[in-house]
């Protein structure tokens, strides 16, 4: 469909979870790249933290996604 979004979007872990809870995260989790570790800084000034999947006991702090891809794929699941 032309009209899909083509950003890609990050996905918190929790937010991947309940997309499996109701059956939608399946049909994504091959298009998905696992979000690690996350830098977070501010520039000019001193200091910064670092998350990371280990911290938290995760598999992933979250996941990437093409929207386009999202679309699609949600409107394949909708026509079933």
């Amino acid at each position: 469909h032309p009209g899909f979004d083509g950003r890609a979007i990050a996905l918190a872990a929790v937010t991947c979870q309940l997309l499996a809870l109701i059956g939608v995260w399946q049909s994504l989790a091959d298009c998905a790249t696992a979000i690690t570790s996350v830098h977070v800084s501010d520039c000019g000034h001193a200091g910064f933290v670092t998350l990371a999947e280990e911290d938290y006991q995760l598999a992933a702090l979250g996941q990437v996604v093409e929207l386009h891809i999202v679309g699609q794929r949600l409107f394949k699941l909708l026509r079933k």
